[in-house]
This record gives C-alpha cells, structure tokens and sequence, in this order.
C-alpha cells in the first residue's frame, strides 16, 4: 500500500450514487468461471460409436473432462452469493418487468488475464446474481465487462453495479455504432 510521510494511506470505497446495487471485493481468491473447472482433452485419438454401429474419429469436436480436486466455481460462488446477499434492500431482487444494466469489472494477474475469456467471467457472476439482484439474468439489457491487471493493488478482485432502467436513461444510450450518411447522386 502507497504511504506518505511514513504514514499509511487509507482510504474507502464509495460507490457511485447512481448506481442502485454494487458489491466488490479487492483480494481472495480469482474469479472463477465454468472453463476451470474442465481441462481439454489433448493427446489421444478418439473415436465414436453411432447406435447403429458405425465407427468415426472425432476431429471437429473440443473435448473436455471435467478436474480432479475441489471445485473453485462452488466455493466461491457462495463466496459471492453471501456479499451480494449483505449489500440486498428489501427491492431485491428487482421484479421481472424492471431492466437492468449491468457493470462488472475483474482485476487479475497478468497470466490469468491472457488465459481467461471475460464473457465466461460474466456469465459466471450473472448466473450468481441471478435470484438475488434480479429474477432473471433477461432482464439484464445491457452489460459492460473488463478485466484488468490492476498495477496499483496487484491483488484478485471484482466489483460489481447495477442499475435499474425503468425510470432512468440507461450509461450507454448515447454510444452510436454506426450513422446513415445520405448519398449524392
């Protein structure tokens, strides 16, 4: 941690005051997602039998088993279930007609950042949320993702906001794509 004059720094984490749901958590363990919890099956030439008997390789198929050892997802998503259970109203989860934006951002280490895909990190935290901030993961309309390798704090961490959008404008509305531009004949 950054010190002053031989003094350590505090300091305090806020969130933003239009942001009507957020958890976070700076150290522990990484964010898991489903990927880990499988290995690719490399290494072996496999086969497959039809009902009717006929034998082919597989070649255009990814394998996967599953690893031996604890399961990291469980174990933290109840980790992540009981801090987003502790920062709950009485509004949640949000009822089924209301949507939602979703902001969620994953700080890593440098290796977990090239070899971890940030749409499983968010599957895996929506599906966490799922029942407890909102009913339904569809009403989720718009999701903002990153991971990052955090120089200041080195540390595994998330943070995690939500909005509700039946009474406001949703943060990217006013992102455009693309514009029509008329032609000259």
């Amino acid at each position: 941690m950054p010190t002053h004059n031989n003094e350590q720094m505090k300091y305090i984490l806020k969130k933003h005051p239009d942001l009507d749901f957020f958890v976070g958590r700076m150290g522990g363990s990484i964010v898991p997602t489903k990927q880990d919890k499988f290995k690719p099956v490399t290494g072996y030439e496999l086969v497959m039998e039809e009902e009717d008997g006929k034998v082919s390789k597989v070649t255009d198929e990814e394998l996967y088993l599953k690893k031996k050892g604890p399961d990291s997802t469980k174990d933290f998503g109840e980790e992540l279930k009981q801090l987003i259970r502790g920062s709950m109203s009485s509004e949640h989860p949000y009822a089924s007609d209301i949507p939602v934006e979703v902001l969620i951002s994953v700080d890593m280490n440098a290796k977990r950042f090239n070899e971890v895909d940030v749409d499983n990190l968010a599957k895996y935290i929506l599906d966490c949320m799922t029942g407890l901030v909102f009913i339904d993961d569809a009403q989720v309309v718009n999701l903002y993702v990153n991971k990052d390798v955090n120089a200041f704090i080195p540390l595994h961490g998330f943070f995690i906001g939500v909005r509700q959008l039946k009474t406001k404008e949703s943060w990217f509305s006013n992102i455009k794509f693309a514009y029509l531009e008329e032609l000259s004949e």
